[in-house]
């Protein structure tokens, strides 16, 4: 019973390890989601303009 308990403790420290791990690439991604939704929206413009000259010429090349 020792044993196992002494084994036990550097497992939970390892499985805090991995939390505190996951925690952070999530806060890391949170960030990169928030630049790349600030980047969306000044590029938001150009995209539609960029849809609809697509649209148009496809609709040109079917008639």
């Amino acid at each position: 019973l020792k044993k196992r308990n002494g084994h036990s403790r550097p497992i939970n420290v390892d499985i805090q390890k991995m939390i505190n791990n996951q925690q952070q690439i999530t806060n890391i991604n949170d960030l990169t989601l928030i630049n790349n939704s600030n980047c969306l929206s000044t590029n938001q413009v150009e995209q539609s303009v960029l849809d609809s000259s697509v649209v148009s010429s496809t609709a040109n090349s079917d008639s």
